[in-house]
């Protein structure tokens, strides 16, 4: 079977899982991995415009929250539901490259730990962030057949994780260790303007696109 219908497949399979009530816990350890990205991503753009990032927490139930001050409120929301579909989509692009597949699952190892280091804070939020890491490692060096199935099963499900958030997505709040806040769609509509169904509509689109773009660039090189 080819890289790019063994993807696809996995797509479908996970969307499925994520539409269908309550399946989707079957992708709970997938889960928690794009949450902890997506506050990763919160916290680096956070850091990068001038803010000044606290810490990051993850309860078990999948709900995260990253702690900060400052920093361009717009770009450090958007940043956190676009990180897990980025990352998937990545990995997928690079999958039928060992080389590239290495550099690309080292570099986002190295920007996790970091990001470990300086802003996790609980056991849980801990752990997971050594599973991306051990993960993304033993994909580097792993055999080439195995890490590319790997990327191909994980790299959907990173990207379509919002459908597992997809009411959060479209709601003026959302729910975490630290209560009910503003959700990231109303913290961007707040900052740019326009509506929270406006960039909830975005994100899942951009989610999408980027998810495709990776199946095409697969598929090309298949051929």
């Amino acid at each position: 079977m080819s890289l790019a219908r063994l993807g696809a497949i996995a797509s479908v399979g996970a969307a499925a899982l994520y539409a269908i009530p309550y399946a989707g816990y079957v992708l709970y350890p997938v889960l928690l991995v794009a949450t902890l990205l997506h506050e990763l991503a919160h916290a680096l753009v956070a850091a990068a415009s001038g803010g000044r990032v606290s810490a990051i927490t993850l309860d078990g139930d999948g709900g995260a929250v990253t702690l900060y001050r400052g920093g361009a409120a717009g770009w450090v929301a958007m940043a956190g539901p676009l990180a897990p579909a980025i990352v998937g989509a990545a990995l997928i692009a690079v999958a039928p490259h060992r080389r590239a597949l290495r550099i690309v699952a080292l570099s986002l190892g190295a920007l996790v730990g970091l990001g470990a280091l300086a802003w996790l804070r609980g056991a849980l939020a801990i752990a997971v962030a050594v599973a991306i890491v051990v993960a993304l490692v033993v994909i580097a060096y792993a055999p080439g057949r195995w890490s590319q199935r790997a990327v191909l099963f994980v790299g959907p499900a990173l990207a379509l994780a919002w459908l597992a958030r997809r009411a959060e997505l479209w709601s003026s709040t959302a729910t975490g260790p630290a209560g009910v806040v503003p959700s990231d769609t109303a913290t961007i509509a707040h900052d740019w303007g326009a509506t929270i169904t406006t960039w909830a509509t975005v994100i899942a689109a951009t989610s999408l696109v980027a998810l495709l773009a990776a199946f095409a660039a697969t598929a090309r090189t298949a051929r």
